[in-house]
């Protein structure tokens, strides 16, 4: 009774851990004449209890029960200012240095080299064809080559042996497998609730057809999102003849640990076991016959 009493309030406190939201967000930025930059965040039921923060601009920041710890990102200006300065000190001992002169050869010397040369190259070509010949002769049964028709037949019969073929041939375990494989599919896709999608992009090109195939694409996305209930605000500005491009985005969504679990609960607990070790079984006495 005692344990019980303690287990309760544990099992509560584990429950109520994995029903609290976990969000997420990805935000990116570009611009023809800017730099591209990015933001990634997490956060665990609310952002001022724990939030994980990226940014290509800021940097690191992690906020743990109200503090803030800030790490800096190093300037990528510097780095490449460095790397650029490094190059060019390589560069310039590289010109510095006279290059070195070949000895001069007399022909007598010149007539031996290509001569060595073309012995050892026909010595290769000849261990070369050797090798071939010897595999050749140990691939082929008894010294006859199989025809065609024959090498596809036992293809097919090595097929029709395998462990895979065997499981697929299966009409039941096809059946549970693929209910199986749609409720891991359903559940997978309910992991993620996306919140809100917001793009905003300016594209120019120098060809009209294919800038306006792109803006059917971009309406037809956008159409489709819409009925699917979410909150979407998309925008597309063609700029023609022209060559362009600017464009931001930003994704929010949210998961929970519970959604995880019960995705996993599905994934491990509804597999046909059963079925499977039956074929498996059957499989096992074929090939052992």
């Amino acid at each position: 009774m005692i344990f019980l009493w303690v287990a309760l309030p544990f099992l509560f406190l584990l429950f109520i851990i994995a029903i609290l939201p976990v969000r997420f967000g990805v935000s990116a930025k570009y611009a023809g004449s800017e730099r591209f930059s990015y933001e990634f965040f997490v956060s665990y039921f609310h952002p001022a209890f724990f939030k994980l923060l990226y940014s290509s601009e800021t940097g690191n920041v992690l906020r743990v029960f109200g503090k803030t710890i800030k790490k800096k990102q190093k300037k990528e200006s510097e780095e490449s200012q460095s790397e650029s300065s490094e190059t060019l000190k390589d560069s310039g001992k590289k010109t510095a240095e006279p290059p070195m002169e070949e000895p001069e050869r007399s022909p007598g010397e010149s007539e031996k080299k290509s001569n060595y040369e073309s012995e050892s190259a026909k010595s290769q070509s000849s261990e070369s064809i050797k090798v071939y010949e010897e595999a050749r002769e140990e691939t082929e049964p008894q010294g006859e080559r199989a025809s065609l028709f024959n090498k596809i037949k036992m293809r097919i019969d090595k097929i029709k042996r395998s462990r895979a073929y065997r499981f697929l041939s299966d009409a039941v375990w096809r059946k549970k497998a693929k209910s199986w494989f749609g409720r891991v599919l359903n559940s997978a896709l309910k992991v993620i609730v996306f919140r809100r999608l917001k793009i905003w992009a300016k594209v120019g090109l120098m060809n009209p057809a294919t800038l306006g195939k792109l803006c059917g694409y971009f309406c037809a996305a956008r159409s489709a999102l819409s009925l699917r209930g979410r909150k979407v605000d998309m925008a597309l500005e063609p700029l023609f003849m022209k060559e362009y491009l600017e464009f931001e985005i930003e994704l929010n969504g949210l998961t929970s640990l519970l959604r995880a679990a019960s995705c996993f609960f599905i994934v491990v607990f509804t597999f046909p076991y059963i079925r499977t070790y039956k074929v498996w079984r059957q499989w096992k006495r074929k090939s052992n016959s």
